[in-house]
């Protein structure tokens, strides 16, 4: 059992790692109610695989894990109960019966009943992040962060892959189209996806030839990508650096909106550990996007000026947050921790539609992750998976949706065992229009999740990293 060391004896960067990791995930819960898809892209040999299922029936869920190599082949199904309210985490090989967890291809679970929901982490003992699964098939899904800075860079080197499942029983004929921030075309590759099979396309070498060189002998490139295909597929995209790993699930055009508000749901800057955020936003409408940008703290207030800008369709912007709000810095060292999210706003009232994320890394690199934008509310969330120790912590955070009215939002955080039974008496807390309340998992806990529910609309989102602060990974809310 991992012990949990107090809080305040964590020191100084694991507690700016663990505000930090308090990190709002804005992003749509996947249907529970059909199987769901995952990837599995090793690093290395050392690599793990992690899976965690909770059982939100009322009924028990008998759930099958099935692994599938990229060419389809190779399959390995594993089985488990789960009673109402269980929670399981292990690594994958476990529930395969494998002496190794599998490097590369894909994961489905399937269950009895509705409500099952499932999360993926993958890493080696220095890196780790975590992969939102997909329930809803696409022939056309966009990749919105694709980075690459290749060559003499070392710690600053950096690249994309972009991860393509097929569960269906007949082969895909797809294309991915690699996208500049300007709205531009980079180039087009077509690429045939297996039945029943995976394919990973490593940017920096599919669509070389069409990079721009940095001058260090690799290529540099800054945009977004989009999947067509003429059957459904899953898609996920991973930035790969030195000390880090970021994953991110591709999205659907008919998840992107429209909506009249969006939130980008966590940043932080400065610390000891100099982190760093910045946006990445993408208009994904057929016409111009005039937006208004706020950054806002825990109580709601204003953090530097607002910010207005129109993206053409299929432009998009990727910007330091500090910078883009003209929030003044003390010059002092180490800065101060400047932390808070950020509401996205048609300047006009309107609508919009928008992809993006926030991209949080410490100024090592070493702890990484990108938080989805969204325009998901809910009175009830799950986070998936719950630890607290000395080597790993869970962060989370709620953010009120309302903004105009006066009263206040009533919220209960629960903390669930492995058997769905409360570990720590229920946390209550209320919040005002537009705040925003972080938290760690105090409680010591080897295995768990979080509830949390409340009498208005609400976002919730978190992640779970190490105490020494060399990981940082997602950790998706399901409403």
């Amino acid at each position: 059992m991992i012990m949990r060391k107090p809080l305040k004896t964590l020191g100084t960067n694991a507690w700016l790692l663990a505000c930090l990791a308090a990190a709002t995930a804005l992003v749509s819960a996947a249907d529970a109610s059909g199987p769901c898809f995952l990837p599995v892209l090793q690093s290395d040999s050392n690599g793990f695989v992690g899976l965690s299922l909770v059982n939100t029936a009322g009924l028990t869920n008998e759930a099958s894990v099935t692994w599938t190599g990229p060419d389809g082949k190779g399959v390995r199904t594993g089985r488990l109960s789960l009673s109402p309210g269980a929670q399981r985490a292990f690594v994958v090989r476990e529930i395969l019966g494998t002496p190794r967890d599998p490097e590369d291809g894909w994961i489905r679970v399937d269950s009895s009943e509705p409500g099952l929901l499932s999360y993926l982490t993958s890493g080696t003992n220095g890196i780790l992040d975590g992969a939102e699964p997909v329930s809803e098939l696409a022939k056309t899904v966009l990749l919105d962060y694709v980075k690459v800075n290749t060559g003499f860079v070392e710690l600053d080197n950096t690249d994309t892959s972009l991860i393509l499942v097929n569960p269906g029983d007949t082969a895909a004929s797809a294309r991915v189209d690699l996208i500049a921030l300007d709205g531009r075309p980079a180039g087009s590759l077509p690429v045939p996806v297996p039945a029943r099979g995976s394919l990973t396309i490593r940017v920096s070498q599919s669509f070389r030839d069409v990079l721009p060189e940095n001058g260090v002998g690799g290529r540099r490139f800054d945009g977004y990508a989009k999947a067509v295909a003429d059957v459904g597929l899953a898609a996920w995209l991973r930035v790969d650096t030195p000390l880090s790993l970021r994953v991110l699930r591709g999205r659907a055009p008919d998840e992107t909106g429209p909506t009249s508000l969006a939130i980008a749901g966590h940043f932080a800057s400065g610390g000891a550990s100099l982190y760093r955020s910045t946006l990445n936003l993408i208009n994904a409408g057929d016409g111009p996007a005039r937006l208004e940008l706020l950054a806002q703290d825990d109580r709601g207030r204003a953090i530097g000026d607002s910010t207005y800008l129109t993206l053409d369709p299929g432009q998009g912007i990727r910007e330091d947050v500090l910078s883009l709000f003209r929030v003044e810095i003390p010059d002092i060292f180490p800065p101060p921790l400047i932390t808070g999210y950020i509401r996205i706003r048609e300047s006009g009232g309107g609508v919009f539609r928008s992809i993006g994320d926030v991209d949080v890394y410490s100024g090592s690199d070493a702890a990484a992750v990108l938080f989805p934008i969204g325009a998901a509310t809910s009175r009830e969330w799950t986070l998936p998976f719950a630890i607290s120790g000395r080597e790993y912590f869970t962060g989370f955070a709620i953010a009120n949706a309302n903004e105009l009215l006066t009263v206040q939002t009533d919220v209960s955080i629960e903390l669930l065992d492995a058997e769905g039974l409360l570990a720590a008496p229920p946390r209550n807390i209320s919040l005002s229009p537009s705040a925003y309340f972080t938290a760690l998992v105090e409680q010591e806990i080897s295995n768990g999740y979080l509830r949390i529910r409340a009498n208005g609309p609400v976002v919730v989102g978190g992640s779970i990293g190490t105490c020494s602060g060399n990981a940082l990974a997602f950790l998706p809310a399901f409403r």
